[in-house]
């Protein structure tokens, strides 16, 4: 039996999972309490399916009560929001959530509604808090994304990435909120392309790639009217795909012109799109990542905000346990401060020791334990 979220009562049972992004929320033979309540309401859940009958075998009648308006629902979300902010719960939960509220968001403007400024707003609050903004976070965060929902966790991951860019950079907190929320809704203009080139797993043809990189334009008039956006976030959600020597898009600025916003966002795009698994290209390790964004691409990036995220990663010390490109795994024996990100390990089963500076392809996948 479906059920709207406002029909489900104390005592029912979940006859279906009710799936997060990457795991179930609520598993199927789940007898409802007042938490699984709770969890439906903060996840923003709308329908669920239950066994016919209660827990104590009594038959289910649901309440035939008119589903709530669509101010209801924005009112009831942002006090939902206002809450978690109150409750403890993980970082993981906490972006969850976010990437969950965000993808509603998107499916609304690819019908045609107008940007909430208020609710995405509030969908940011709980991840861009300060204690969150941190190191370990922005380590992990690539490994969250799904192939399948990798829009969504992009513009979570980039409005976090951006404000921890932001944080070491010294911004103020209002600034540090200010590039979030630009980089939430720098794609937002991806709900007016064709649904087939969202959907692509090969690579885009010329046409397609002009019509996809058509999406900043989109992006900057889906929010240019709205005055509860700031002009500075407008033009970073304008330009966060110009780059410094002027081969970027859509206008070719380069330079001064390119506001110190849209230069942090950038950097934060490419890095994570780069170190996310995604329809047509397979995870990198970060290091190869901002070895490349750092020579290979030299030129096009702000190095005062690509050195931020290169630090970041970079954060291990002698004795860290590694886990290469290759599978084999070692210890940390020596740090180059030139070339930090290519250190010298010792490996685990064979004890030879190698310097990643000198062996081509391989890289450092991941930090186990530092």
């Amino acid at each position: 039996m479906k059920l709207r979220r406002e029909q489900v009562e104390i005592g029912y049972i979940l006859q279906r999972d009710i799936m997060g992004t990457t795991k179930p929320l609520i598993t199927k033979g789940t007898v409802f309490k007042e938490i699984h309540l709770e969890v439906l309401r903060s996840f923003a859940v709308e329908e669920v399916t239950v066994e016919n009958t209660k827990e104590d075998g009594s038959p289910i009648h649901p309440q035939n009560e008119n589903p709530p308006t669509n101010k209801e629902k924005q009112r009831e979300q942002e006090q939902l929001v206002q809450k978690e902010l109150l409750v403890p719960a993980t970082f993981e939960e906490k972006y969850e959530a976010a990437v969950m509220a965000i993808r509603k968001e998107f499916k609304s403007w690819q019908s045609g509604a107008p940007i909430q400024v208020s609710a995405v707003r509030m969908l940011l609050y709980p991840i861009l808090e300060d204690k969150e903004i941190t190191a370990q976070h922005v380590l992990q965060i690539p490994t969250y994304s799904t192939e399948e929902d990798y829009l969504f966790h992009h513009g979570v991951a980039c409005a976090f990435i951006c404000a921890y860019i932001a944080k070491q950079l010294h911004y103020a907190k209002g600034e540090i909120m200010q590039v979030g929320m630009a980089a939430i809704l720098s794609d937002c203009g991806m709900a007016k392309l064709d649904q087939h080139l969202l959907m692509k797993k090969g690579t885009y043809n010329e046409t397609e790639r002009q019509e996809m990189q058509q999406h900043p334009t989109y992006s900057y008039r889906m929010v240019q009217s709205l005055t509860t956006v700031s002009d500075s976030v407008k033009v970073a959600i304008l330009q966060h795909h110009e780059r410094i020597n002027g081969s970027g898009y859509p206008f070719g600025e380069n330079g001064a012109r390119i506001h110190r916003f849209a230069k942090i966002i950038g950097v934060a795009d490419i890095y994570h799109a780069m170190t996310s698994q995604r329809k047509h290209q397979k995870r990198q390790s970060p290091y190869a990542v901002l070895e490349e964004i750092r020579h290979k691409q030299f030129g096009q990036f702000d190095l005062q905000v690509v050195d931020v995220l290169l630090k970041t990663i970079s954060s291990f010390s002698v004795g860290s346990k590694v886990e290469l490109t290759d599978g084999r795994r070692g210890e940390i024996v020596f740090i180059d401060e030139q070339n930090p990100t290519k250190p010298m390990v010792r490996l685990e089963q064979s004890e030879e020791i190698i310097p990643l500076s000198k062996v081509r392809g391989v890289h450092i996948q991941e930090v186990i334990s530092f």
